[in-house]
């Protein structure tokens, strides 16, 4: 099962986040590395 969340890049918080995710066993990826994301489109309709 995955979960997506947005998490804000470079942060201290985010690492945090991220590293208490991944001792739960979440698996956390930054969407972007997989997709070329357009960070000024709106993807909601």
């Amino acid at each position: 099962m995955y979960k997506l969340m947005h998490i804000e890049d470079d942060t201290e918080l985010s690492a945090l986040i991220q590293e208490n995710l991944e001792r739960y066993g979440y698996t956390v990826v930054q969407l972007k590395d997989f997709f070329d994301i357009d960070e000024n489109a709106s993807y909601l309709n």
